[in-house]
């Protein structure tokens, strides 16, 4: 008979001895309930502030038979890593046209209330009227857009209908159904705050292009085939990266089974944040603020006194350097150099982290934000529509585990 995994426990309080039993390699929390004292009003409990080494939710999404690089070199595109990341496998030619087709008619079919939304909001050329340089950030716009367009769509809402649409004892093909109207719902209205905020016309999306290929097409920004390669690799290692922040936020938001667009209103919150999607903004305010390599130096003594944070280096999860960012350097590589000169501040920072024991002793290391953003800055972009577009590759993720967490009886967050 095989002996079963567990773990024993004695409680020096009481001298008693508990077994907990062991599954996938973890223990269930509420197992430590009925390890009691007399001087406890409850079961012991488990601290872990920040959820560094607790496991809240059961998940295949991020267990895929390829590793990133092989998926990286096999040159997929959004459509294909969507679908890999949703159903387990990659789609065949008919089941990524499929899924190009529903992506483009999502795009194709706006609310007029997401422009009435985004266009209530000043326009560059109205600010130049007013003579004020204060723009509106464009994540307000995005989540205001988004409202806009979830108002539009009331019968996705459970509980103003007054039907538990997201059930997992509901079809599967029920939940599925909101995947594409989602992902394209957010690339929309990320495209019409652009063009809004920068008085360029909204131009419609086409039925033949690629996912990525529209979204850049909607921006006025149309990409040349080199363009649209790399902007299909950056968003494949920005497509899932297990249970971020964001990503806790969209769950937690999900276990109430709110509909995904709420879902995703609540993970774009929480992904802005200067901690998390929001460095990427972080990282170009602290490049404009050091100015020239000349000026490294200091920043990096600022940071070892205690008095600066080095944005774009460290990360809770990896120890070392961030496997995705040589893959972002080589996207880079594929630029002209011209296109993003503040790379050069970029990369004294890196070289300057890297030889520096402070640095090191700690495990501060350069990750993925400290470079991807220069991929839209050698498209012309601005930098506070870098995370927009980073967030529309991460949604990939997000609306996969959220078919996952609403087709699973047992999902709670």
């Amino acid at each position: 008979m095989t002996q079963k995994a567990s773990l024993s426990i004695t409680d020096n309080r009481t001298r008693k001895t508990y077994e907990i039993p062991i599954s996938h390699n973890a223990i269930h929390a509420p197992h430590f309930k009925q390890i009691t004292a007399p001087d406890a009003d409850t079961g012991l409990l488990v601290s872990d502030p920040g959820l560094r080494n607790t496991a809240v939710v059961e998940s295949e999404v991020a267990y895929l038979s390829y590793s990133v690089g092989e998926l990286y070199h096999k040159d997929l595109q959004y459509e294909d890593i969507l679908h890999l990341l949703t159903w387990g496998y990659l789609p065949s030619q008919a089941q990524k046209a499929q899924l190009r087709t529903e992506l483009a008619a999502a795009l194709s079919t706006p609310a007029d209330t997401i422009f009435s939304v985004i266009h209530a909001f000043p326009s560059s050329v109205q600010l130049t009227l007013l003579n004020t340089s204060t723009t509106d950030p464009p994540m307000t716009m995005i989540l205001a857009g988004l409202s806009a367009h979830l108002s539009s769509r009331p019968t996705t809402i459970p509980a103003f209908i007054g039907a538990n649409l997201y059930e997992y004892a509901n079809s599967p093909l029920t939940i599925e159904a909101q995947i594409t109207p989602t992902l394209s719902a957010l690339a929309l209205v990320v495209a019409i705050t652009y063009c809004h905020r920068t008085s360029t016309p909204f131009t419609p999306p086409l039925p033949t292009l690629p996912f990525a290929a529209n979204v850049f097409r909607m921006l006025g920004r149309p990409l040349s085939t080199h363009e649209h390669t790399a902007i299909e690799k950056l968003w494949l290692l920005y497509a899932d990266h297990g249970l971020a922040n964001a990503t806790a936020a969209f769950l937690h938001t999900a276990s109430t089974r709110a509909d995904p667009v709420s879902c995703l209103i609540a993970a774009l919150s929480a992904g802005y944040g200067p901690l998390h999607g929001g460095a990427i903004d972080m990282v170009y305010h602290m490049l404009a603020r050091v100015g020239s390599t000349a000026q490294v130096p200091a920043l990096i003594a600022e940071v070892k006194s205690g008095r600066g944070k080095l944005y774009g280096f460290g990360h809770r999860v990896y120890e070392t350097v961030d496997p995705r960012a040589g893959f972002v350097k080589e996207i880079l590589g594929g630029f002209e150099r011209r296109k993003f000169e503040i790379v050069e501040v970029a990369e004294e920072i890196e070289r300057c982290a890297s030889e520096d024991e402070w640095f090191r002793s700690r495990n501060i290391r350069m990750n993925v934000d400290l470079f991807g953003c220069f991929v839209y800055t050698a498209l012309g972009l601005p930098p506070e529509i870098i995370f927009p577009l980073t967030a529309i590759a991460r949604a990939q993720g997000y609306m996969a585990r959220w078919r996952e967490f609403n087709t699973t009886r047992s999902s709670k967050l």
